[in-house]
């Protein structure tokens, strides 16, 4: 399964959305990194902290100058606005939802790109019956970099994720 199809399963699951909605607005978490940590560790990949600096370095510039522009400007037209009160309304959610689009495939070409250049330099297989400890490996490896998101939320996304794989019937190893 591509990392699109699976992030986009994995992401329609039961409150995977708005835990993940709520890591990236409080925290900063890119939302798509963090699909990308599931979907190695649901393939056995164990990633090590220079995997994840190296994969945030290959993204970043598309990130910030594409990714978080779309957000931001989407974002500024669903806060009541002085400058654009004049406008029709339907007219503006036209727009918002057109900027909506363009972001999620922003997104989508930012899994696309980690899928098909990233190689992690680390090959640390985990077995089957581990996936989920891999799960939590490169989901707390990842999540580390960010001190705004407690060890409580990390560990209700992580038993969040092996829920939501199992419901998917993807299981964690499958």
């Amino acid at each position: 399964m591509s990392l699109w199809n699976f992030a986009s399963k994995l992401y329609g699951q039961p409150a995977v959305q708005e835990h993940c909605l709520e890591l990236q607005d409080n925290s900063g978490v890119d939302v798509c990194v963090l699909l990308a940590m599931v979907w190695y560790a649901q393939f056995g990949v164990r990633l090590e902290a220079s995997d994840i600096a190296e994969l945030l370095g290959k993204t970043q510039v598309w990130r910030e100058k594409t990714v978080a522009t779309l957000r931001e400007l989407r974002k500024s037209l669903a806060a009541p606005n002085e400058h654009i009160e004049s406008l029709v309304q339907a007219d503006i959610h036209t727009i918002y939802c057109e900027l909506k689009q363009l972001e999620l495939l922003a997104e989508r070409a930012t899994l696309n790109a980690i899928a098909t250049n990233f190689e992690p330099a680390s090959q640390t297989v985990c077995p089957i019956e581990k996936r989920s400890d891999c799960i939590r490996q490169n989901v707390s490896c990842y999540l580390s970099g960010f001190d705004a998101v407690s060890t409580a939320s990390k560990e209700s996304i992580i038993d969040l994720f092996v829920r939501s794989l199992n419901a998917m019937h993807v299981g964690v190893g499958e």
